[in-house]
């Protein structure tokens, strides 16, 4: 009875020591086909990266003066008048309905038109009212050096054509100098009623400029 109990155990024993080899032999074959699954996974990746290279965002210039590290930003191709009217005096102040807040370095293209007339209506008004003040400013220092910073600026985008793709976001290095010219213009009115006058027109031109890039602000964002 022993013996045949030892042996029954024994038999216990080598089936449970088979079946730990089996299990072993299983596990070990679904790791490699695991680390083959993953690197077939990670060669078809490579294979699709190569395949299909990121976009490279190009920047929108025309031809520049020379080629350098600083010097092949500027731009002597792109026409001055068009990005005067339609990027340095007007997306800066009056935005566009069409390409909202748009990125020159994507879709935007670098002169966007308004549809109607009276966007350029209110553009020139606010361009008359700038050289107006001006030269009711030419006997300030004060104005001069405003202007000086200005002719500065002006040199740079306009002349030099440095950031003339997007001028516009870099108004605030000029934009200054059209609100203090307008007051010089106002400090200068001595006649009541035509003070009062150019107060009106100036609180509207506000209000127009305020509803106008707001609601295109918005619409943007919803």
């Amino acid at each position: 009875r022993a013996k045949a109990k030892a042996a029954k155990e024994a038999k216990k024993k080598a089936e449970a020591a088979e079946r730990h080899r089996q299990d072993s032999i299983r596990i070990a074959s679904f790791t490699v086909e695991q680390m083959d699954s993953l690197r077939r996974d990670s060669v078809q990746r490579d294979s699709i990266a190569k395949a299909k290279p990121k976009p490279v965002r190009r920047r929108k210039n025309g031809k520049p003066i020379a080629n350098g590290e600083f010097i092949g930003w500027t731009d002597i191709t792109t026409s001055r008048s068009e990005s005067i009217v339609e990027n340095l005096l007007g997306e800066s102040i009056q935005l566009h309905q069409d390409n909202v807040l748009g990125d020159v370095l994507k879709s935007r293209p670098m002169i966007v038109h308004y549809r109607h007339w009276y966007n350029y209506a209110v553009e020139g008004l606010i361009a008359l009212l700038f050289v107006l003040g001006v030269w009711a400013g030419r006997h300030s220092r004060f104005m001069w050096l405003v202007m000086s910073y200005f002719a500065l600026d002006m040199v740079l985008h306009i002349g030099l054509g440095f950031g003339i793709n997007e001028v516009y976001i870099m108004s605030a290095h000029w934009i200054y100098a059209l609100p203090i010219a307008v007051a010089f213009l106002l400090k200068n009115v001595v006649r009541r009623r035509y003070q009062l006058a150019l107060k009106g027109v100036l609180a509207l031109l506000a209000v127009w400029l305020w509803a106008w890039n707001v609601t295109l602000i918005v619409g943007y964002l919803y």
